[in-house]
């Protein structure tokens, strides 16, 4: 496994072994081989199976796709990769995805030279769904409800005159490269007042930081300066569907599909317009959905879900996040994420994400 060694999705891997009397993994961490202290072609034996798990919140690994991403773009946010970030800040998310690019594309290189072996999750698929705009052209292209977009946004000025083109007032704005709601806006206009309600907190230096206090925003002079901030990092912009609510709360639902299959899924509960479980929300059982719009419509769901994760044939597993609108009748496919398996406390068949991964390996 290339990962983190301390994160937890690597313990939860490590034990879905250990219950399938498996041998453990042999974790390659990201600090180890973009240090050159380690080389897969090393690690890897004929018949092994490789899986690249997200870097996570390992500030020495994200350090060092901070640095191999610097090189690959001109931004005046960019952080210099090597002096500590205060806690919450978020960081180039741009530049991030440049050096996870790079990072794969060394991991691509040192594979070839290795003895013949598999890989869980191909590294086009890690690459591709960990950009916004390139995941919703792909899905868009194979005929998969996506919200509508805009087409891309670089200001704040440019924001306001697309959605008049557009005759759009209410949107998601989201980092093209971020995850779990760091740094996202929900924005709504009337064409003349305007409100924000979003995750980033933005200091008297300019610098953002992610908090899980959501906060509203209705001075305009604000909202301009954070989105032209957020902006620079390169952002993806979508019609704000409206989301249907159980329980008195508007609700998503994580979709996990893996080897072709949806399998386990999660109802994600919000009083505000995001619905991420790190954020301290609710969550239901997928049986509280289907009591509700019944069990046709729900594998219809499901199916959808399956076609979007099959646009990315190097993908063994996916979590698809999926919004039903307020009269049940529609769905749509809000986002894909090739690490969005850590559901830890659902179960399928007595199975949780990892090991229904390990057995549906063909």
């Amino acid at each position: 496994m290339v990962g983190s060694a301390d994160d937890r999705r690597i313990q939860l891997f490590q034990a879905a072994l250990s219950r399938r009397s498996l041998p453990a993994a042999k974790v390659v961490t990201y600090s180890d081989l973009l240090g050159g202290r380690v080389a897969l072609a090393d690690c890897l034996h004929a018949g092994d199976i490789l899986r690249i798990e997200s870097p996570g919140k390992s500030a020495e690994s994200n350090r060092h796709l901070l640095r191999l991403g610097r090189p690959l773009v001109e931004d005046d946010y960019a952080k210099t990769p090597d002096l500590p970030l205060e806690k919450g800040q978020l960081f180039s998310t741009r530049q991030w995805y440049l050096g996870l690019c790079a990072a794969l594309d060394l991991i691509d290189d040192q594979r070839t030279t290795a003895p013949p072996h598999r890989i869980m999750n191909g590294t086009n698929a890690i690459r591709t769904m960990f950009d916004k705009r390139a995941t919703q052209r792909v899905l868009q292209s194979a005929d998969i409800p996506i919200a509508p977009l805009l087409p891309p946004i670089n200001s704040y000025a440019q924001l306001r005159d697309a959605l008049q083109s557009a005759d759009m007032r209410r949107v998601f704005i989201k980092p093209a490269h971020g995850s779990s709601a760091a740094g996202i806006i929900a924005y709504e206009t009337n064409g003349q007042q305007e409100k924000v309600t979003t995750t980033i907190e933005r200091d008297a230096r300019g610098r953002l930081f992610n908090s899980r206090r959501i906060r509203v925003v209705r001075n305009s002079a604000e909202i301009s300066r954070l989105i032209d901030t957020l902006c620079r990092q390169r952002v993806h912009v979508e019609r704000w569907l409206p989301k249907a609510s159980l329980a008195g709360q508007q609700f998503d639902v994580r979709v996990v599909v893996i080897n072709g299959k949806a399998q386990h899924s999660i109802v994600r509960l919000s009083h505000t317009p995001f619905t991420n479980l790190h954020l301290l929300n609710d969550r239901a059982p997928i049986e509280t959905l289907i009591a509700q719009i019944g069990m046709a419509r729900w594998r219809d769901a499901q199916a959808t879900c399956e076609r979007a994760v099959a646009c990315f044939p190097d993908a063994h597993y996916a979590g698809v996040d999926l919004l039903f609108t307020t009269n049940f009748h529609h769905h749509y496919v809000l986002e894909l994420n090739a690490f969005g398996d850590l559901l830890p406390t659902v179960r399928v068949n007595g199975m949780d994400t990892y090991e229904m991964a390990l057995c549906e390996l063909k």
